[in-house]
C-alpha cells in the first residue's frame, strides 16, 4: 500500500529526499505496538481519543514532591490590549478568537504547561513557537489546539468542537504539504511532524504520540540525517522543540534501532566519564588529577552555596518515582544531567562555571514561586530554563563564531541524553538520576551505606539488547 496523506492516526508512506538521499516512509498500525517490520499494513483509523485522558499534573499533599509538582490554574483573564491587530502587524492572519489564544499562548500557557509565575523565564518555546507560525500555517494551528485545550481544562469545561475542527485543519495542511513537495523533505514538513508530536502529546493520546515520532523518524535520513535537518531551523533557538520528540510520551524503544545506536554510544560515554571520575574522587585518589578537578567543581564553597539554596537545591534532589510521570522522569533525568556535565566540561574554567550556577539560581528564583510564594515551576519547565541559561552561557563566553554549533550541539546532546533515558530499564534510570543528583547536591561518598554509584555494565546492557533488537 502506497500513502500520500499523513493522518492523525498514521504518518506518510511518501518517499521523501533530502540532499539527494532516499529514505523510504512505511511506518504501520501494527509498528504501535512492537517494533518496526519491513512489511506494510493497512491503515486501522484511530478514533478520536476520550478527552478525560488529558492531565493537567499531580499534586502530592506532602514532600518536595508536592511542591514541585502541583496543579496550577492561573487565570485565564485575557489582556485589554487589541490582540488582534498586535498579531497582524507580525504578519499573522488571525480573526479575533485567535487572537486572544494567542495572548493567552504568550502569557497563561507557559503557567498551565511548565508552572513558570507571569514573569517567568522560560521564553525558548514560545517565543520561537510564535515564530514557526509566523511562517508556518502548520504551527499556527498547533499553538491555537494547544491554548485552547488547555484554556477550557483549567477553567473546567469540555474540550470545545472548534479544537477537533482546529486538529483537522492541521492535518490538512499537512497533507497539502506533503502533496506539493515533490519528494523533498522540506522545512515545512518536518515542523508539521513536530507539530503532530506536540499537539497529540499535550491534549490527546499518547499512542498516536508514537505513531507521528515513527514518522519523524523515518523521513530523517540516517547517516547526518538529522544535522542537516536541524540545520533547516536556524537559529538554534528554534532547534529545541525537536528535544520535545523524545520527551513527550511514554519510555518508548526505537522504532528501528540501529537509528539510537551512534545516539547511545555517545550519551553513555558521557555517563562513564562522569562515573570515572567521581570514582577515583569516592576511593580517595588524592592525587589524582580528575579527583582533584570533582573535588574543586562539586564541593568548592561559592558553587555549594548556589546549588544547596532553595529553589535549585529542590530541583536538584531524587525524588520518588510514583510521583512521576515518564514525561517528568525524562525532564528531571536531562535538567540533572545537563547540570552535572555543564559543571564538570567547565572545571578548568571557574569564572565560566560560576557566571553558569549564578545565572541558574537566580533565573529559577525568578520564575519558580507564584503571586503567593508557592512553587509552581515543574520539572519539564526547570529542564527548559536548564536550556535556556546554558544558551545564553554560550553566548556570553564564546566568539560569536562558535556560539551556533555550541547551542545547536547542546540539542543533538539533550535528544541522545532523552533517547538514552527511554530505552534504559526502569531500575537502571532510577539507579542513573540519582547518581547524578547525589553529584550535583554533593552528596556523593557521603553515604554511609555506601556510594551510590552507577553500574554503568548495566547501562550497556540495556542500550545493546535496544540497538541489536
Amino acid at each position: 500500500m502506497q500513502m500520500n496523506t499523513w493522518r492523525a492516526g498514521q504518518a506518510p508512506q511518501k518517499r521523501l529526499r533530502i540532499s539527494g538521499r532516499n529514505e523510504s516512509h512505511t511506518p504501520s498500525t501494527k509498528e504501535c505496538e512492537e517494533d518496526i517490520t519491513e512489511e506494510e499494513s493497512d491503515y486501522v483509523p484511530v478514533e478520536p481519543p476520550n478527552q478525560e485522558r488529558i492531565e493537567l499534573g499531580s499534586s502530592p499533599s506532602s514532600s518536595v514532591a508536592g511542591a514541585l509538582w502541583p496543579i496550577y490554574r492561573p487565570s485565564m483573564e485575557i489582556p485589554s490590549f487589541p490582540s488582534q491587530s498586535i498579531f497582524h502587524s507580525l504578519g499573522l492572519e488571525v480573526n479575533l478568537e485567535e487572537g486572544a489564544l494567542l495572548q493567552q499562548y504568550l502569557t497563561t500557557y507557559p503557567s498551565m504547561v511548565y508552572g513558570t509565575n507571569t514573569n517567568g523565564s522560560i521564553h525558548l518555546l514560545s517565543d520561537r513557537g510564535l515564530a514557526h507560525a509566523q511562517t508556518s500555517p502548520i504551527a499556527l494551528q498547533g499553538i491555537l489546539i494547544k491554548t485552547e485545550t488547555y484554556a477550557a481544562r483549567a477553567a473546567g469545561r469540555p474540550i470545545p468542537a472548534s479544537v477537533f475542527q482546529r486538529r483537522a485543519r492541521l492535518y490538512q495542511l499537512l497533507n497539502q504539504m506533503i502533496s506539493e513537495s515533490q519528494g523533498q523533505l522540506t522545512r515545512e514538513i518536518v515542523l508539521g511532524a513536530l507539530t503532530a508530536i506536540i499537539v497529540e502529546a499535550r491534549t490527546f493520546n499518547d499512542d498516536l504520540v508514537n505513531v507521528h515520532r515513527r514518522g519523524y523518524e523515518q523521513i530523517i535520513p540516517a547517516d547526518g540525517g538529522l544535522e542537516r535537518v536541524l540545520s533547516m531551523f536556524s537559529p538554534p533557538t528554534s532547534q529545541i522543540h525537536h528535544i520535545l520528540v523524545y520527551l513527550v510520551g511514554g519510555h518508548q524503544k526505537p522504532s528501528k534501532p540501529s537509528r539510537w545506536r551512534d545516539a547511545l554510544e555517545r550519551a553513555l560515554e558521557m555517563v562513564n566519564e562522569l562515573a570515572a571520575a567521581s570514582s577515583t574522587y569516592v576511593m580517595g585518589a588524592a592525587q589524582d588529577a580528575a579527583a582533584s578537578a570533582w573535588d574543586r567543581v562539586f564541593h568548592n564553597p561559592t558553587h555549594r552555596k548556589l546549588l544547596d539554596a532553595a529553589p535549585l537545591s529542590l530541583f536538584m534532589q531524587h525524588q520518588e518515582k510514583g510521583y512521576l510521570g515518564p514525561l517528568l522522569q525524562k525532564s528531571h533525568f536531562l535538567a540533572v544531567f545537563l547540570v552535572v556535565w555543564f559543571l564538570w566540561e567547565t572545571r578548568d574554567d571557574p569564572a565560566q562555571t560560576q557566571y553558569f550556577l549564578e545565572h541558574l539560581a537566580r533565573t529559577t528564583r525568578s520564575t519558580a514561586y507564584n503571586g503567593q510564594g508557592h512553587m509552581t515551576l515543574n520539572l519539564e519547565g526547570f529542564l527548559f530554563l536548564v536550556i535556556e541559561v546554558l544558551f545564553n552561557v554560550y553566548e556570553q563566553y564564546n566568539p560569536a563564531t562558535v556560539v551556533t554549533e555550541r547551542q545547536s550541539r547542546l540539542v543533538r546532546t539533550s535528544m541522545n541524553l532523552t533517547k538514552l533515558c527511554n530505552v534504559l530499564e526502569d531500575s537502571n534510570r532510577t539507579a542513573l538520576v540519582r547518581f547524578l543528583c547525589s553529584c550535583a547536591n554533593g552528596s556523593l561518598g557521603q553515604d554511609p551505606e555506601g556510594l551510590p554509584a552507577i553500574d554503568t555494565a548495566l547501562l550497556w546492557y540495556d542500550v545493546y539488547n535496544t540497538s541489536s533488537s
